[in-house]
């Protein structure tokens, strides 16, 4: 549904965008037109994105990760205790303690001779190479951000946006949670990963919806 949205939005601006050439090139500028100036410009808390951008990145690669876990058969309850049970093994047999010195220090020597030299190499070819530069130019005036309409504001908007992502995974979730507090096992985890999914996308194209508009 978001993203038949999104393709018939696109389509009426793309539509509008070519009439606009077509009869004068010399009108106001609209839709996408209006922001080409500031697209590249960096946000105000550009740290603060990124950490989290980096948080969110690490959380997703988590669950993904014990997701494959999951349908490799490692949570299964017919073998309880095997993550577990491997986890102890690969410790007991390829540890820190169980590795001769003489391994250790060869694996530390190619850590601290080959990559960290390979580092210094590559900052110095990529400091030689010539900057990234932008398709478009910034403009150095900020743009005014006209007023918004009261379901486009911040508040209303990530309430608003929250309503669809919570509805693909609730029918999941009430299982889920059903089973904890009825002391069962949750092993349908194959239709579970199709829900991840369909989560993940629906994420991207809400996010996708909320900036555009």
């Amino acid at each position: 549904m978001v993203a038949m949205i999104m393709m018939i939005t696109l389509y009426k601006d793309i539509t509008n965008y070519n009439q606009l050439d077509d009869q004068d090139e010399a009108q106001e500028e609209t839709g996408w037109k209006l922001v080409h100036g500031d697209v590249f410009r960096a946000p105000v808390h550009s740290s603060l994105l990124c950490v989290y951008a980096g948080t969110s990145v690490q959380f997703f690669g988590m669950t993904l990760l014990t997701m494959m876990f999951a349908l490799l058969g490692f949570l299964s309850p017919a073998n309880r205790g095997g993550l577990m049970t491997a986890m102890v093994l690969f410790w007991v047999f390829m540890g820190v303690l169980a590795v001769p010195f003489g391994t250790m220090f060869a694996l530390f020597l190619l850590w601290f001779g080959i990559s960290v030299s390979l580092v210094f190499v590559g900052s110095f070819l990529g400091f030689k190479q010539l900057a990234i530069e932008d398709p478009v130019k910034t403009n150095k005036i900020h743009r005014q951000i006209t007023e918004q309409a009261w379901y486009l504001q911040p508040v209303f908007a990530i309430l608003a946006s929250g309503i669809l992502p919570f509805g693909t995974v609730f029918i999941e979730l009430f299982f889920i949670l059903t089973s904890i507090w009825l002391n069962q096992f949750y092993y349908i985890f194959g239709f579970l990963f199709k829900v991840f999914v369909v989560l993940v996308v629906t994420c991207v194209e809400i996010t996708i919806v909320i900036c555009y508009f």
